[in-house]
Order: structure tokens, then sequence, then C-alpha cells
């Protein structure tokens, strides 16, 4: 039943966050509501799934086997739904626009061109349109509704957008070799150092975490682009963080280094987000499916 389905999806998405707490922004469920779901899927399986308490959140033995079931039970419905889909839009048509970060080519996380080939497959009279931009110009173009979907980093929840969780991106705190922190081993760079250089921040809202990693930082310079933050950062006059995938030819070629890399990093989670009133457009339902199923992504519906 798709009741039934829905709480599977809830207990799935549970699971993968690790408890309620870091369940309830993907879900967009206050804890007590997810709480009811899970002792509701409890009673109709006739078993306990999980311990939730002081000591945390812990799967019992029918719990685990219940998730792996659930994975399978899940992949095999979307499998047949996108089946049905291909079959019901053999003869879709029109403009699917599309925008994505700068930066992602070396990405290997974003499995964006594997799910262009599929949607191609499955909608070939359907042209696209794909175009890099900013995080805030995404955002904006959503708004205005220019674009259908934009790949971002989910950094603030804005209340018209419905955002689908794809990939972890990991960021790192550079200097340049011609910075006075190069050749300084992160042993002895201090706090205060640290907060002496000037420092490039991103010219968009950033999550709680990241605000208190950088708040003490003397912040000389935005840019919103990743290719104009490491221009930044090359020039030797600035301090700043990049993904790990972007950096990584930089490193390689010894024109920047990381700065006290185990302290000063943080995770992006990256996600597709489109306007919540644009879910029945059939383009982007396609879409989206393509670019779930390549990310491993089981859909949580609400």
């Amino acid at each position: 039943m798709n009741a039934d389905i829905k709480l599977l999806r809830i207990f799935v998405t549970v699971v993968d966050n690790g408890g309620f707490a870091a369940a309830e922004r993907e879900l967009n469920l206050a804890r007590s509501t997810i709480s009811n779901h899970m002792a509701e899927l409890e009673h109709r399986l006739g078993t306990t799934l999980c311990r939730r308490g002081r000591a945390g959140f812990a799967l019992t033995v029918a719990g685990e086997s219940v998730y792996r079931e659930a994975l399978s039970l899940l992949a095999s419905a979307e499998a047949f739904d996108r089946h049905i889909d291909s079959l019901k839009h053999s003869s879709l048509s029109g403009e699917l626009k599309l925008a994505i970060t700068d930066g992602t080519l070396n990405d290997k996380n974003l499995k964006l061109h594997a799910s262009l080939a599929r949607f191609r497959e499955q909608a070939p009279d359907v042209f696209l349109n794909l175009s890099n931009a900013s995080q805030i110009d995404i955002e904006t173009a959503l708004a205005k509704k220019e674009i259908d979907l934009g790949i971002i980093a989910h950094h603030r929840s804005l209340p018209d957008f419905k955002y689908h969780h794809l990939y972890q991106e990991q960021h790192f705190l550079f200097c340049a070799n011609n910075h006075a922190l190069y050749e300084i081993a992160d042993k002895n760079i201090t706090e205060t150092m640290l907060a002496e250089q000037a420092f490039v921040h991103a010219d968009y809202q950033l999550n709680p975490d990241i605000q208190k990693l950088t708040h003490n930082f003397n912040g000389r310079a935005s840019a919103g682009h990743m290719e104009a933050r490491a221009q930044l950062i090359l020039s030797g006059a600035f301090i700043g963080f990049l993904p790990e995938h972007f950096a990584a030819p930089l490193v390689a070629a010894g024109k920047i280094r990381t700065l006290k890399a185990r302290r000063k990093s943080y995770r992006s989670d990256i996600s597709a987000a489109h306007r919540k009133d644009a879910i029945s457009d059939r383009l982007l339902t396609l879409f989206l499916a393509q670019l779930k199923e390549q990310h491993h992504v089981i859909a949580t519906q609400n």
C-alpha cells in the first residue's frame, strides 16, 4: 500500500541520516511526526526496529533486516515507475532548463553526464538548455522560473523550493605558494595567525556550522564563483575555502596547499533544487528520476 511505502521511505531516510534529529531537514518533518511514523511502522510490522534515547540511535537485528529489504523494495518500485514513465513519455517534447554551479567538471561524485545521457535516451525530442552560474544566481533563476532545476550546495532551505540530496562535497582551507603561510607547518600556524590573513568568502549565505568555522576570519573579499575565489587565493593575498575536487589539480601542481586540514574543513550537501509548484512538470519529473538513479538516491515522499 502507498501508506506502507511512505513509512518505509521515512524509515530508510532516518537510518541513512543516523537518527530522527538528523533526518528532520531532509524529510521536512518535525521530530515528533517522524517518531509517530516510526511507531506506526513498528506496529504494522509487529517488531521493534530501532532503539532511541540518551545512548543514541541504533537499529535492532530486526531493524537491520527490514532496512535491507526496504532498500531492495523501494529500488524495485522506483525502477517500475521509471519504466512506466518511459512508456508514457515516449513522445515528450519541449525544453528543459538546467543550471549547475561552476567548477564541477572534475567532480567525480557528480553523475550529471550519465543522467543527461539516460534522459536523452528516454526523451530524445526534448531540447536541453544547460548553464553554469553561481549559487545565488541559480536560486534567483529558480525563484523567477527562468530555469527548471538547479544543482547547488544546500546551505539554506528556501520555502518555495524542494531539495533532493545527491552527495556531499568536502571543502578545505587553502593558501597559494606565494602566501606568507605557505612555508609554515600546520603545527606552527595559530588561530591568531589565521585571523590576521585576508580571507575570501563565498558570496552567499552559508549554514551555521560553516559560519562558526569562519567567524574570526578577516573577510576582505567575496566571490560567488569557484574560479573567482581560486584566482583571489592564487594571488597570494588571500586564503579561502575550495572544494577538494576543484583544488586537486592546483595542489598537485604545487600552486596551493591546505591549511589546518583536519580542523579547517567542512562538508556541503549537494542537492538538486526546483520549485515546489513545478513537481507536476513531466520533463522535470523524468530528469529528476534519472538524476536520483545515477546518485543512488531513494526518493522520500512526504
